[in-house]
Formats: C-alpha cells, structure tokens, sequence
C-alpha cells in the first residue's frame, strides 16, 4: 500500500512459496532451464552437470511425459518425499511417469517436484 506494507496476503503468499523452496529449493537454485518437450509437466530443469532433471507440474496429475530420446532410464523419485515413481521408455523416446495421486499430501502444495537421476 502507500504506507510501504505489503497487503497480508502478500505476506502468506510469501511464506508459502519460501516453504515450497526449502523443500524444492535443490531444482531451483544453480539450475539451468531445459526443454524436454513436456506433455504434462509445466517445466524442466537440469543441474549444472546436465546429469539430474527436475520436472514441476501439477500435484493432481497421474501420468507426465517428457522426450527422453535415447538415453538411459532413469529413477524417477518425488523431491519432497523421495517416493520412487514407475517409470516407462516409449518407442517414440518418451519418458513416461506415472504419479499418483495424493503422492503428496494436500498441504504439500500444487506443485510437485520429480527428480530424474540416472541408476548409480
């Protein structure tokens, strides 16, 4: 407002999406963009090393799919629980993920975060 303050609700806003950070924050900070032509995530992000994907999207969504070309299958792991997700290599080189629904709970947000990391 003019007084300088933000309207309370810019005040929950804000701890929401710092809370969302601290758990999500690893797919966030020191990452690049990365266009994995997504069918259901909204986006995609990479570690500097290129080696780690981070997929965003909805928490209410039960199956992504992104174009993993030819590449290794990958674990497929939600970043907030570390809960595995069945994943499948496509003929046509997409990466399907199945996520269920209710993988996080309701306070855990909108957004879902998957980590996609090669087998060590």
């Amino acid at each position: 407002g003019p007084d300088g303050q933000f309207d309370s609700a810019a005040y929950v806003r804000l701890k929401e999406v710092g809370d969302w950070l601290k758990v999500n924050g690893e797919a966030i900070y020191g990452t690049r963009p990365v266009d994995l032509n997504p069918e259901v995530p909204v986006g995609c992000t990479q570690s500097p090393n290129g080696v780690i994907f981070y997929l965003f999207g909805d928490n209410g969504a039960t199956e992504w799919a992104v174009d993993w070309g030819s590449r290794a299958l990958p674990i497929a792991t939600v970043l907030a629980t570390g809960k595995k997700l069945k994943v499948q290599l496509r003929e046509d080189g997409f990466l399907w993920i199945s996520v269920p629904k209710g993988v996080l709970p309701e306070a855990g947000g909108r957004m879902i975060t998957v980590k996609l990391q090669p087998h060590l």
